[in-house]
């Protein structure tokens, strides 16, 4: 067996430095961890040029790619926006490392055990999410354990994703439609949770977990249209989007938690996206998910104002940047395969973006100081770039990822 030095190293970097800032001082620490991180980015970053073999270890294809990509982005930013933290970076960096190897491995089972791992990582001791995100991860796995009991006939391919689409048409129906929403309930409730977190990393779980959660789904989108018998996973998908979408906007407006509304009703347009299926919605959810989990990695009370305001006009969906094309071809694609669903749909984008911008007037004569005003820029060029002037190699990257089955 084969095994890449990209691949490994982006689900090893992070385990290795996370042990190894255990020596040192904190002030080194937070560094450290930081170029921990950008080395776990340069890794991922090679993911797409990986064509060895892998056996039944690690993907390496475009969706995996992609994330991996995404999850070392929102690492890195991160990584640095939380430098003055003690004691942070070795949770972060053991956090990152347990979400690229659950977007990474091939492996069905231990791809749930790092998700429900990172995911009580950073719940909390006796944080309010514990129990629930206990129970989600719970539900999770049992929808994994269906998900092998559907699939176990001659010439399955046992616990790999790999191959799963191709022999979905022998599996059990039946039981393939009672895991599917199974695992939707579990991997959504704890992407839900996730930005709640009290524990040490919560900022960063808020982010890639869910990041992980749409990766299973998008497995299992292609999974359950392969076979005749199962349910159609888009009603499902569309249900869990609206209504995520619906209290995010309605979290935004009661003044809660701007950060963990704010990605609630976000996630909830990228699962509406996933739900529509099809080349263009997928490549609309691809770039929404990608977008929005840049802007909240980059979202920190402690900006200076500017920063923060720009930051709170991309996820209001405002042109030029990227949310705002995203959620128009998502609307376009509703109105075009689901004209029923697109007057709802536009009501609910409507209605957050008007909370968000109201948020951001209330927000705009913040704290003119912070150290995170010359990094920020950063993510902010990418949410401007993937909105405005989106090179074609980018834009062809995208179209291939969400053409994939």
């Amino acid at each position: 067996m084969t095994w890449p030095v990209a691949a490994v190293g982006t689900v090893s970097v992070p385990f290795f430095a996370a042990a190894g800032l255990a020596a040192l001082p904190s002030r080194r620490a937070t560094w450290v961890g930081a170029a921990a991180a950008a080395a776990t980015l340069g890794c991922a970053a090679f993911l797409p040029w990986t064509t060895a073999e892998l056996g039944d270890a690690l993907l390496t294809d475009g969706l995996a790619a992609h994330l991996a990509i995404l999850a070392g982005l929102v690492g890195l930013i991160t990584a640095w926006a939380e430098r003055p933290a003690p004691r942070r970076p070795a949770v972060l960096l053991l956090l990152l490392g347990l979400v690229q190897l659950a977007l990474l491995s091939d492996d069905t089972g231990l791809a749930w055990t790092a998700f429900a791992a990172a995911a009580m990582l950073t719940a909390g001791r006796a944080g309010p999410g514990l129990l629930p995100t206990a129970a989600g991860a719970l539900l999770a796995l049992f929808g994994t354990v269906l998900l092998h009991v559907a699939a176990s006939a001659p010439g399955w391919p046992g616990l790999r994703w790999t191959g799963l689409a191709a022999a979905a048409p022998g599996f059990q129906g039946g039981v393939l439609s009672l895991a599917f929403p199974l695992l939707l309930a579990g991997y959504g409730a704890v992407a839900v949770l996730a930005p709640r977190r009290a524990g040490p990393g919560g900022a960063a779980a808020g982010v890639l977990l869910p990041i992980i959660a749409f990766s299973v789904v998008l497995r299992l989108r292609g999974v359950m249209a392969a076979n005749a018998d199962a349910v159609a996973p888009g009603p499902p998908l569309l249900a869990f989007g609206m209504g995520a979408l619906l209290l995010g906007a309605l979290g935004v407006w009661r003044r809660g938690r701007l950060t963990a509304a704010s990605i609630l009703g976000h996630n909830g347009i990228t699962a509406v996206a996933f739900g529509l299926g099809g080349p263009a919605a997928t490549f609309a959810g691809l770039l929404h998910l990608t977008a929005h989990s840049l802007a909240h990695a980059a979202l920190r009370r402690s900006l200076p104002a500017m920063p923060l305001a720009v930051l709170l006009v991309a996820l209001a969906g405002l042109p030029p940047f990227a949310l705002f094309g995203s959620e128009a071809l998502i609307l376009t694609e509703a109105a075009r395969s689901l004209p029923c669903l697109a007057p709802l749909f536009g009501l609910g984008l409507l209605a957050f973006a008007g909370a968000l911008a109201v948020r951001l007037r209330e927000r705009h004569s913040g704290p003119a100081t912070g150290h995170a005003a010359a990094w920020i820029w950063l993510p902010v060029a990418a949410l401007l770039g993937l909105g405005a002037a989106m090179p074609s190699g980018v834009a062809a990257w995208f179209r291939a990822v969400a053409a994939a089955p």
